[in-house]
C-alpha cells in the first residue's frame, strides 16, 4: 500500500486489547501486561482502517515474496491505507494465523511511523529492496526472521529458538532451517550497525500494526473446530469411496514430492502413496528405529516396527496435509492441527502436538530416552489421530485446547 506521502509496509499484529486478552488467558506468563504493551501504547489509530477486512493467504500462494499476502477492503478512501493486494508479515512467531483465504473482520490499524521502539523493523523494511537487488538469495524467510529478532515483543533468540525445535515449522525442513541463518544474522547486524542513522522522513516505508482477532467474536476466531485426523489403519486402507486411502493417493505427492521421511537419527521413508498403503498399520510393540528403512511395505515376526512408527506417520501425514494449501482440503479448522496444545493434565500438557511429534521422532530414530518414554509418546500421538478421525467431532475435548491466535504485520 503506497500512498502519496509514505511508503507503508504492512505489519500487523496484537492491538492493545488483544494483548489483554493474551495476558489474562495464558497459564504461564512471565512478563506483566504493562511490559507486553509496551511496544504498542504509543501508536496512533488510522481513522480510515478502523473496521477493515482483511483476507490472509501465504504470500507465495498470491506469487509475492513475503511471508504473508493480504488483501484489504472496507477501508475508507482518502487515506494512508489502500485496499487491495498487500506483502504482509508475521509479527508473533510462537502462535498461529489462519491463512488460507481466510477472512478477518473488524480489524482496526495502527502506524509505526516516528516510533523509536519500532525503527530498527522499521529500518529493516526500508532496505528490504536494496538488501535482495545486493544478494538475489535473499527471500523471504530471511526478511522474516531478521524481523522476529528486531521486535522487543515476543522476544526472539534464533539461535535458542532452533535449539528448542520450536522454529514454524514453514521454515524447516527434514529438521533444518530452510532459510539461511548466516544471512539473517547478517542483515540483523547491519540493521543494528546501521540504525541509529536512520531517520523517518516522507519518503519513509513504515509498519502499519493490527489485531487479528475478530472482535466480533469475542477475542475467539471462529471457534476451534474442524480438525481431521487418521488413525494408522485408516491412512493405510485401501481407497474407496471417500475414504482416507482416497484423499492419500490423491494428495500424497503433492504433500511430499520428496517422500515421508520421520525419525531422527534412523529414518523410515514412504517414497509414495501407495508405500503408505502397504506400510499401515504397522504391527508390534512400540519401538524405536534400529535402521534406515524405506517403503518397508509389510512386515511380520521380528521385522515389524511397530505401532510407534505407524503412530508417527499417521499423525506427519495429517499434519501435512493440513498445512498443504496446494492439496485438496483437508479439514475445515481454522487454526493449524500441530498448533493445538495438550490440556488434559498429563505428561504433555501445555505442550503443542507440533512439539509432542518433535519429540516422537527424535525417540523414534534412536535418540535418548529423556523426559518421555516412548510409551507416553505412543499413547499421546494415538490419542491426537483417535480424536478427529475423518473430521468428527472430537472423541475427547478436553485433550487439546485452542491456541491464542497470532498477530501478523502488513
Amino acid at each position: 500500500m503506497i500512498s502519496n506521502k509514505k511508503n507503508i509496509i504492512g505489519l500487523m499484529g496484537f492491538l492493545i486489547l488483544s494483548v489483554f486478552y493474551f495476558g489474562a488467558c495464558q497459564d504461564n506468563v512471565n512478563t506483566s501486561i504493562e511490559d507486553s504493551i509496551a511496544p504498542y501504547l504509543e501508536l496512533q489509530a488510522i481513522a480510515e482502517a478502523s473496521n477493515a477486512t482483511i483476507t490472509v493467504n501465504q504470500g507465495e500462494a498470491k506469487g509475492l515474496d513475503s511471508y504473508f499476502a493480504f488483501d484489504m477492503s472496507n477501508i475508507q478512501s482518502g487515506g494512508i491505507v489502500r485496499e487491495g493486494l498487500t506483502e504482509g508479515w508475521c509479527l508473533e512467531w510462537n502462535k498461529p494465523i489462519r491463512q488460507n483465504n481466510d477472512v478477518h473482520n473488524g480489524i482496526e490499524m495502527f502506524n509505526t511511523f516516528g516510533s523509536t521502539t519500532w525503527k530498527p523493523a522499521n529500518y529493516l523494511m526500508n532496505i528490504k529492496n536494496e538488501l535482495k537487488a545486493e544478494d538475489p538469495s535473499i527471500t523471504y524467510k530471511e526478511i522474516q526472521v531478521a524481523l522476529w529478532t528486531l521486535i522487543e515483543t515476543p522476544a526472539f533468540d534464533l539461535d535458542k529458538v532452533l535449539r528448542s525445535g520450536d522454529m514454524p515449522s514453514r521454515l524447516m525442513e527434514n529438521g533444518q532451517p530452510n532459510f539461511d541463518v548466516d544471512k539473517v544474522k547478517a542483515i540483523n547486524n547491519r540493521v543494528r550497525s546501521e540504525v541509529s542513522d536512520f531517520e523517518y522522513n516522507s519518503g519513509s516505508s513504515y509498519i502499519l500494526f493490527s489485531n487479528m482477532i475478530d472482535e466480533q467474536n469475542g477475542g475467539i476466531v471462529n471457534g476451534c473446530t474442524g480438525f481431521r485426523t487418521q488413525t494408522p489403519g485408516g491412512w493405510g486402507s485401501p481407497a474407496e469411496g471417500d475414504n482416507a486411502g482416497v484423499y492419500r493417493d490423491a494428495n500424497f505427492a503433492t504433500a511430499f514430492p520428496d517422500g515421508l521421511v520421520v525419525g531422527g537419527d534412523f529414518t523410515l521413508t514412504l517414497t509414495s502413496a501407495l508405500a503408505v498403503e502397504e506400510f499401515m498399520p504397522p504391527g508390534g510393540d512400540p519401538q524405536a528405529l534400529t535402521k534406515n528403512e524405506v517403503d518397508p511395505g509389510s512386515l511380520t515376526g521380528q521385522d515389524q516396527l511397530g505401532s510407534f512408527a505407524g503412530h508417527v506417520v499417521a499423525l506427519t501425514l495429517s499434519i501435512t496435509f493440513d498445512e498443504c494449501i496446494t492439496c485438496d482440503p483437508f479439514g475445515t479448522n481454522n487454526v493449524p492441527l500441530k498448533d493445538l496444545i495438550f490440556d488434559d493434565g498429563g505428561v504433555f500438557d501445555g505442550m503443542t502436538v507440533e512439539a509432542v511429534l518433535a519429540e516422537a521422532n527424535r525417540v523414534l530414530g534412536g535418540g535418548a530416552i529423556d523426559q518421555f518414554t516412548i510409551s507416553q509418546l505412543n499413547d499421546a500421538l494415538t490419542a491426537v489421530n483417535e480424536n478427529f478421525v475423518d473430521g468428527d467431532p472430537a472423541v475427547d475435548p478436553d485433550l487439546l485446547k485452542c491456541p491464542i491466535p497470532n498477530s501478523i504485520l502488513l
